[in-house]
């Protein structure tokens, strides 16, 4: 009786815990809304160059109780994964820090593209990259035998295509203005986008196979974790088109993505935190 009594308070705090951390992010979305649609573009400059790494900074301190509980493991696959989305945080948060307070505040510069943010964004895909390939790919060989062949065409098929499609999207805007890019901003700007470009085709890769093909075997965690990554790329996507047509400027709507995927990884690092605690 008294396992029992304990177990039901234990469940009660965790629910009201969750009610309070799904309701804080619930009030940051919407607050970002009014933000980017709500309020004259100067002003939203200001705002969104101070807050900006605030949210970023979210994912990096939530993730210190899981470490506490949970440890760093290189064995453990699980466990490795959620290390890498953490420093890939650690590293993006020091690229937006660079973007917003650095150049957008203090130096009054938008859209510093290329910039040292650059370093720290890039290196920062590294980890997630080589985190969610070495999760995906021990969970595909668990479950490879009991796959139907029809289930793997289906599963490659699509695969293959989206990734296509994604590829081609995420290129295009590249090389259909590539001579004038190459012109007016040279070849560093050129290696840059390739290189972003190269790097979320991997992340995309990951991410839909994780979907498609494992399916079942996602727990809320790891769908989490493959949401906020199909969310960055998308964003990136975007990015790049507008950046191309000179239609982004720092307060665009479209950051409303990059900012939410923070707020998803920092999801996927409570809902961790609960699982170990019950």
């Amino acid at each position: 009786m008294p396992n029992s009594i304990s177990k039901l308070c234990t469940c009660s705090i965790l629910s009201k815990m969750s009610e309070k951390f799904y309701l804080f992010v619930l009030v940051v979305i919407i607050s970002l809304f009014i933000i980017y649609f709500a309020i004259e573009i100067s002003l939203r400059f200001v705002i969104v160059a101070i807050i900006y790494p605030v949210i970023a900074l979210i994912p990096v301190i939530a993730y210190i109780p899981v470490y506490s509980r949970l440890g760093v493991s290189f064995k453990d696959r699980f466990c490795f994964l959620l290390f890498a989305i953490w420093l890939s945080a650690v590293l993006w948060f020091i690229a937006e820090a660079i973007w917003c307070w650095y150049y957008n505040l203090l130096l009054n510069v938008e859209v510093p593209y290329p910039s040292e943010a650059d370093i720290f964004y890039i290196a920062g895909c590294i980890p997630s990259i080589i985190g969610l390939f070495v999760y995906i790919r021990a969970i595909l060989r668990e479950i490879h035998p009991r796959l139907s062949l029809r289930e793997k065409i289906i599963g490659y098929s699509s695969s293959i295509i989206l990734t296509l499609v994604i590829g081609t999207l995420l290129f295009y805007p590249l090389l259909s203005a590539y001579e004038e890019i190459l012109e007016e901003e040279g070849l560093l700007v050129i290696g840059l986008d390739i290189t972003y470009i190269l790097l979320d085709i991997i992340l995309i890769i990951i991410a839909i196979t994780g979907l498609i093909l494992i399916r079942g075997k996602i727990g809320k965690i790891i769908l989490l974790i493959l949401v906020s990554s199909i969310l960055v790329v998308i964003y990136d996507l975007v990015f790049a088109i507008l950046d191309m047509f000179g239609l982004y400027y720092d307060g665009h709507p479209i950051e409303i993505l990059d900012l939410i995927s923070y707020l998803i990884d920092t999801m996927a690092f409570y809902e961790t935190y609960k699982m170990l605690k019950s």
